[in-house]
């Protein structure tokens, strides 16, 4: 079965999303507001609860997404970019995908993922485990060269930290991601800072996989 993002289609989901938020204020009047939030979705045989995009956390930005969803009898997809980007162009990307999968198990579940994402790179794609615990994989993946046809204003590089897990025959996977021009990367100008590679990876660790009964 092809584990890959298929050609969006937009349809109702049947699953509810739930967003239980608790805010934070910092003590100076100076410090910015900003929000712990965490989604939880009901995905076939499991409960996800996952952190929401990095761009979301400030006060101010936690309206700031447009959202992709498909549902199918055994896969789903649920993708978010901020406001200011399309689908076919986007720079930041955080996606949510579930699929049915009786006959494969978690090794098999991670080679075809990889696989897809490497579809879209025309060079060597780079990946290393961040955490392999409790049924549970974090890992970051890197493509340094991306497709000519994925290529959109001049953005040809791609970094990303996947998450994938298993419940029963339930398997997720969860993808942030960044597009930006290769000649960046190692600079000040990639969105791929220090920080931001520290803040994503503790986010998809925190992320929780569990069974829905």
């Amino acid at each position: 079965m092809n584990i890959g993002v298929t050609k969006h289609t937009w349809v109702k989901l049947s699953v509810a999303i739930i967003f239980m938020i608790a805010a934070t204020v910092p003590q100076t009047a100076q410090a910015e507001e900003s929000f712990k939030m965490t989604q939880v979705i009901k995905l076939y045989d499991g409960m996800l609860h996952y952190p929401p995009p990095l761009w979301m956390k400030a006060k101010d930005k936690i309206s700031d997404f447009d959202v992709f969803r498909k549902q199918e009898e055994n896969t789903f997809t649920f993708e978010m970019i901020p406001k200011s980007q399309e689908f076919n162009s986007w720079t930041n990307i955080y996606g949510v995908y579930a699929w049915r999968l009786p006959e494969y198990d978690l090794k098999r579940f991670l080679e075809e993922s990889l696989h897809a994402l490497s579809l879209g790179c025309k060079k060597q794609a780079n990946s290393s485990l961040v955490a392999v615990e409790d049924g549970r994989i974090v890992m970051t993946y890197h493509c340094p060269a991306l497709a000519d046809e994925v290529v959109c204003n001049g953005m040809d590089a791609e970094s990303g930290f996947l998450y994938l897990s298993q419940v029963n025959s339930t398997f997720v996977k969860v993808y942030q991601a960044w597009r930006y021009e290769s000649k960046h990367m190692g600079t000040d100008q990639s969105p791929m800072t220090r920080d931001v590679i520290a803040e994503a990876a503790e986010d998809m660790k925190s992320i929780q996989f569990t069974n829905a009964q």
